[in-house]
């Protein structure tokens, strides 16, 4: 059983990956996502902000993933969100683990069969949401930040970081 399984899900996620921007429709559309990954212009397919809880802190994640070329890589940043709701603002990022927030990370499977390699901890830099457009349910702002492999064997810089109507799903008004 486990055989039949195991193939129909790697296929079922790979079909998810790759059909990804091509079937999505609405606000995600719209969304832009971009970024200077260690000099070189990076641009996600799909960009989406979801919200959720860990532990008992509300947290927003914004993510942008690209598959260019048949290359993926995902830019994810933890945030958290102010009692006021109000998304805007400015989040220094620090290393941290998943629930110690903000963070941020930037994943690249391909990079290396060796998971400590295949993924960059920010340690530093910030991400500002500059508009929540409550109507529209999207976030706009910009972003930097440096880190290293969890292995400590290679770093990375991104600049110039920008996102732009990303949809927040679910709906945070809502919430």
């Amino acid at each position: 059983m486990t055989s039949i399984i195991k193939p129909l899900f790697a296929s079922l996620a790979v079909t998810v990956v790759l059909a990804g921007p091509a079937v999505m429709a609405g606000p995600m559309q719209q969304a832009t996502f971009t970024a200077t990954v260690d000099g070189n212009p990076w641009k996600a397919d799909f960009a989406l902000a979801t919200t959720s809880t860990i532990g008992t802190k509300a947290v927003l994640v914004i993510s942008g993933t690209s598959n260019s070329g048949g290359t993926i890589s995902t830019f994810n940043a933890s945030l958290p969100v102010p009692a006021s709701g109000d998304y805007v603002g400015t989040f220094a990022i620090r290393k941290g683990i998943m629930g110690d927030v903000p963070i941020a990370n930037f994943n690249m499977p391909q990079r290396s069969t060796d998971i400590l390699e295949q993924g960059f901890t920010m340690a530093e830099g910030e991400i500002v949401i500059e508009s929540f457009d409550a109507a529209g349910k999207t976030i706009s702002g910009h972003f930097s930040a440096k880190g290293q492999t969890r292995a400590k064997t290679a770093s990375m810089q991104i600049t110039d970081g920008v996102f732009a109507k990303v949809p927040i799903n679910p709906d945070p008004t809502a919430q």
